[in-house]
């Protein structure tokens, strides 16, 4: 679990996010480095969840709470 915006969101790595990834990109999750990994944990949060937020704001979030990013990796 990760909480966002005093919300609880499920964290989980499932074929429902990487097919989200595809179909975003057009091509398979490759780590590529940073766009990449925040892409992914952006499509895990919307296989998993009611997640509401674009993508642009989701960044937005985790330029301000950085501790989320650690959290996903881990």
């Amino acid at each position: 679990m990760i909480t966002i915006n005093n919300k609880e969101y499920t964290l989980k790595y499932t074929i429902k996010a990487l097919f989200i990834y595809e179909r975003i990109t057009d091509k398979p999750f490759k780590f590529e480095g940073l766009y990449s990994e925040y892409l992914l944990f952006y499509c895990v949060l919307l296989a998993n969840n009611e997640f509401n937020l674009s993508f642009d704001e989701f960044i937005d979030v985790c330029d301000d709470d950085p501790a989320l990013f650690s959290t996903f990796r881990e």
